[in-house]
């Protein structure tokens, strides 16, 4: 058009598109509790599973397919079958619980490396960054800065990193500005309550 136009991204109206059959069901006048409905944690194929260790996977394999691979991998092939019918949800999951709880997450990590089962680790945001999945990611990530590419791409304009402000100099700003003394920002970060002052 020759006009330009303007790109509004709306974070809350993302968020609200990605829970659409959460808001349906409740609209109908089903619970929406945590493990009350199959995306929620009551499917046993789309749930997380704690592990030997007390850490987490989780399990994303909704469809007939991806179910049945994972149920082989585990070698529980037998409750694939059950899956059809949500009162055996429960059966199925506390079964899945045990074999999931038989390793920590590193044994399960090393398991299913090669595997198209739809189970990942629950990462801590540290082990997030250093994946090799976020290593696609344009940008950098440090101690003191964060720079990322935008997360969008067009078809005929180039997006551009934008840097951050240091961490440091920014927890220091906005506790000034809230009047944190110098003396003050020592001792919060002596009872490390901040990283930097």
């Amino acid at each position: 058009s020759g006009l330009g136009q303007y790109l509004d991204v709306n974070m809350l109206h993302g968020l609200m598109s990605s829970i659409v059959m959460p808001m349906a069901e409740t609209i109908q006048g089903q619970s929406y509790g945590r493990g009350a409905l199959a995306l929620t944690g009551h499917d046993p194929m789309y749930r997380s599973y704690q592990t030997a260790d007390g850490r987490y996977v989780a399990v994303g394999a909704v469809e007939s397919s991806s179910s049945g691979r994972l149920l082989e991998f585990l070698g529980k092939r037998h409750l694939a079958p059950m899956l059809a019918h949500a009162r055996e949800w429960s059966n199925i999951g506390r079964e899945l619980e045990s074999v999931f709880r038989s390793k920590t997450l590193r044994q399960w990590q090393e398991l299913l490396e090669n595997q198209e089962v739809c189970v990942s680790p629950v990462l801590t945001m540290h082990e997030a960054l250093e994946s090799s999945q976020t290593a696609i990611v344009r940008g950098s990530v440090s101690k003191s800065n964060v720079w990322l590419d935008s997360p969008f791409s067009f078809s005929r304009s180039q997006t551009r990193a934008t840097k951050s402000a240091k961490f440091q100099l920014a927890t220091s700003a906005v506790l000034s500005s809230l009047g944190y003394s110098k003396k003050q920002l020592a001792v919060l970060k002596k009872q490390k309550v901040i990283s930097y002052s």
